[in-house]
């Protein structure tokens, strides 16, 4: 995926493809029709024909392009031809445009890399099987020649190393990154939340789907409710699921709950900086995402529920640099809401080393540095 398609992964390709161009590399994007294409890039785009998949439970009631038809693998074929590529870099691992994109790519002895952004998972105990049955067999044997899986976590490296029966030394871990500069120079614009009187707002960037439910945080906000009156939770993503708002309405906080909806991301560094924490997709383990690093670095405390050694190195440290809690605990949320709304001073440490261990650990050099040396042990293995 790729802009205007507001989701992570499409933020990370744009990313990457941007910067590899601005280190001089020519970078083509192909992706699917209705793309975002500037002449202000310096990269180029292509787009395939693709068709939206309807709102459907399977889907998590989210539109999603999808574009793996038989004519397009010739198609595909014959761009990557022209292109004559070094790597190809595939951004997804469902059934779609990167499956057609990396049988073309090696029909032609390029190699390829796979960042695998999403587990093939459903909420829904009766789709789940069937997921992961086409997970383990299908994708799984057509996914078997990709030459290097990028894990963006720990949970995301054991999910290939098990799902695909991958050696170790196939699968590389690169953590996801974001262009800090850009970020902190973006400037804040009006948004909803400038309207509100609270000082005590809480930002959930995240789409809302069952797997990145609101649940935990709802609850949570019911249990502290009466200790801060002007608490607010703003919950800016599309909201896929009508579940959600009737939750709120039956746990008695629609008072301190916005639905902002779907934003354009140039206005989700204004919705942070509006708030004072940052929480999202809680009763699940999904990962710790550009949400949560875009407010780490404007010095957010962030609430997650991945384990301290999440990114595989020593880069997240409980009451430190973030608030780490297990998955579905409403009571441990209420908790540390409560300790860190009732502490301004560690509020404030955890926000100063969150903001350093972003520029630390998370900035886009380090992940392009990564990104050029598997690409360059590619290329040298293939070319031996």
């Amino acid at each position: 995926m790729f802009p205007p398609i507001q989701s992570g992964s499409s933020h990370y390709a744009e990313r990457l493809a941007e910067g590899l161009a601005q280190r001089g590399h020519d970078v083509y994007v192909i992706t699917s029709s209705g793309a975002e294409i500037s002449d202000m890039n310096d990269y180029r785009v292509i787009e395939i024909p693709s068709i939206t998949t309807p709102t459907t439970p399977m889907t998590h009631n989210y539109a999603l392009p999808f574009n793996f038809f038989p004519l397009n693998i010739p198609l595909l074929r014959n761009i990557i031809k022209k292109i004559s590529p070094d790597i190809v870099h595939l951004n997804s691992n469902f059934l779609d445009l990167c499956l057609g994109a990396m049988i073309a790519a090696k029909g032609l002895g390029i190699a390829t890399v796979l960042t695998v952004h999403t587990r093939l998972i459903h909420a829904n105990k009766f789709l789940n099987p069937f997921f992961r049955a086409v997970d383990k067999s299908l994708i799984k044997q057509i996914l078997h020649k990709v030459d290097a899986f990028v894990a963006l976590d720990k949970q995301m490296y054991n999910y290939i190393l098990n799902t695909y029966d991958l050696s170790k030394d196939k699968i590389h871990p690169i953590p996801l990154a974001i262009d800090l500069d850009e970020l902190l120079s973006t400037p804040t614009k009006p948004t909803l939340l400038d309207t509100l009187e609270s000082q005590n707002i809480i930002a959930s960037i995240s789409h809302l789907t069952l797997l990145k439910s609101p649940r935990t945080l709802l609850e949570a906000v019911s249990i502290i409710k009466d200790d801060f009156e002007d608490l607010i939770v703003a919950f800016a993503g599309r909201v896929c699921d009508t579940r959600f708002v009737n939750w709120a309405k039956e746990l008695d906080v629609s008072e301190h709950v916005v639905f902002m909806g779907e934003i354009p991301h140039h206005l989700i560094p204004s919705v942070l900086k509006r708030s004072c924490i940052e929480a999202h997709s809680l009763d699940y383990r999904t990962g710790f995402d550009n949400a949560s690093i875009e407010a780490m670095s404007l010095g957010l405390p962030v609430i997650s529920c991945v384990p301290e050694d999440n990114f595989l190195r020593e880069w997240l440290h409980n009451w430190e640099n973030v608030i780490l809690v297990e998955p579905y605990s409403p009571n441990m949320v209420a908790e540390a809401l409560y300790r860190l709304l009732s502490n301004q001073e560690l509020m404030q440490n955890i926000s100063k080393n969150a903001g350093r261990s972003a520029k630390q650990f998370f900035s886009i050099e380090r992940m392009l540095d990564d990104f050029e040396q598997l690409y360059a042990n590619l290329v040298g293995d293939l070319n031996q």
